[in-house]
């Protein structure tokens, strides 16, 4: 993971991507904007990179990427295979809530699947700003609670029979189906990708046949 040093193009990138997506900065005076820009990386990543592993909290960052795609997903040691917990879209903020505002670990691991730039900021730095910041704390809060209603629907989505949630994530990730192979997706919907795409040939049948 290549750490982009030029501070003016960092500062570009802040404010026209992560600083309009953070929604809470409409007066942003220059020491605020200097103290973010300070406390933030820039990353250049190649397709597929780890961002994070499984650690304690004081090891977490939040993460804005700006092209690309990322998964959250839980690795069965036993059984040799990944879980996805969720889908990260295109300059989104990723984090952890559980870890970042509760001090617990963090258990997924976190995968990026493009190449492109990313942002990260450390939960410790994170914190620092929302106890320096108001209104960056009732931003995070309120990414939180969109994290939660996020989860709460997934949960929903993965209590369907296999059929409907297939049909139901397609629908509603379209992007994401569009440009990643069915192995992924079938780890977002908890089938193996045999049952993921047993479904799909179902579903062509029923398209046809309607």
């Amino acid at each position: 993971m290549n750490v982009i040093y030029d501070t003016a193009h960092k500062t570009e990138v802040i404010l026209r991507y992560l600083v309009p997506a953070l929604g809470c900065l409409g007066k942003l005076e220059n020491d605020k904007l200097a103290d973010l820009v300070n406390r933030c990386r820039f990353h250049s990543v190649l397709k597929n990179q780890i961002l994070e592993s499984p650690g304690p909290r004081q090891e977490g960052y939040l993460w804005f990427t700006i092209q690309s795609f990322c998964q959250s997903y839980n690795y069965n040691h036993l059984e040799g295979n990944k879980s996805g917990t969720r889908i990260w879209q295109k300059r989104e903020f990723i984090f952890y809530d559980w870890s970042l505002l509760d001090g617990e670990l963090r258990g997924d691991s976190l995968q990026i699947l493009e190449s492109g730039d990313i942002i990260s900021i450390s939960y410790q730095n994170v914190i620092e700003l929302m106890d320096k910041y108001d209104d960056i704390r009732e931003a995070i809060k309120d990414l939180s609670r969109k994290n939660a209603a996020y989860y709460h629907h997934r949960n929903l989505l993965l209590n369907l029979p296999p059929a409907l949630r297939v049909k139901q994530f397609r629908e509603e990730n379209r992007a994401f189906v569009n440009c990643f192979n069915q192995e992924i997706q079938a780890m977002h919907v908890n089938l193996s990708v045999r049952a993921y795409y047993n479904q799909l040939k179902k579903l062509q049948a029923n398209t046809v046949a309607g």
